[in-house]
């Protein structure tokens, strides 16, 4: 395990999580849902080519949520919610850019936890602007962590 300055959270979807943590600092940069698929390529594209090794962010690590992680029998119902499973192809190509990128990465099975509402992750992570589930589930990827 290898500690890390940035950790960056990733809940992929239609309009995916995104947030910057800062270890050091333990603050949360950024914590916002993004407008689509093409906005979360070009960050992540921002971090693994563009930055590089000289820029202030070259210490970083992602975490993603991967919904290939996890189960559930075929009955239909769950197929919708993921979007006919769109979202485990989604997380696959998102792993294998990061491989072929040679960058810092983590792919986690989504939290069991029940989700947390505005006010109360207000609260727990000092966070004060607006957020959706997306972002606040991208944010609690790597709240807190500093080892991947």
């Amino acid at each position: 395990m290898r500690s890390y300055k940035y950790i960056i959270g990733i809940d992929p979807g239609v309009t995916p999580g995104w947030a910057l943590y800062d270890t050091q600092k333990e603050k949360l940069l950024e914590c916002e849902t993004l407008s689509g698929i093409g906005q979360l390529f070009a960050r992540i594209i921002l971090f693994t080519a563009v930055l590089g090794e000289d820029s202030e962010y070259d210490d970083y690590a992602f975490i993603v949520e991967d919904a290939r992680k996890i189960y559930h029998p075929p009955d239909g119902k769950e197929g919708r919610k993921q979007g006919a499973f769109w979202i485990k192809t989604l997380c696959s190509e998102i792993g294998k850019y990061l491989e072929e990128r040679n960058a810092n990465y983590v792919m986690r099975p989504p939290s069991k936890m029940k989700k947390m509402n505005s006010k109360l992750f207000n609260i727990y992570t000092g966070w004060e602007k607006r957020t959706s589930s997306h972002a606040r589930d991208a944010a609690l990827m790597c709240w807190k962590v500093n080892r991947i």
